[in-house]
């Protein structure tokens, strides 16, 4: 993480859960994502999924897409090799 002031985690939010909702665009169907702000990271499939249920009915005609984090990935120092899986 590049910030330089570290965020706590806000309400109902697990930094590390691994699972994000995101708004697909209606013209272009791109996913948006706010340069201000960071992304509710969410514990669960089942919570994230949920959250965007709850969107989409608050936000009708818009699309809200679950994503998991598949791999994660940090280089050691001096070396080719990685941490992660």
């Amino acid at each position: 993480m590049t910030d330089s002031k570290k965020s706590k985690p806000r309400k109902n939010e697990t930094v590390g859960g691994g699972y994000f909702v995101f708004r697909r665009g209606k013209r272009t169907g791109r996913i948006g994502v706010s340069h201000h702000r960071t992304p509710f990271e969410h514990l669960s499939y089942k919570a994230a999924k949920e959250e965007a249920v709850r969107l989409a009915k608050e936000n009708y005609g818009e699309i809200y897409t679950v994503f998991a984090e598949v791999s994660s990935h940090r280089a050691r120092a001096n070396t080719d090799e990685d941490e992660g899986g």
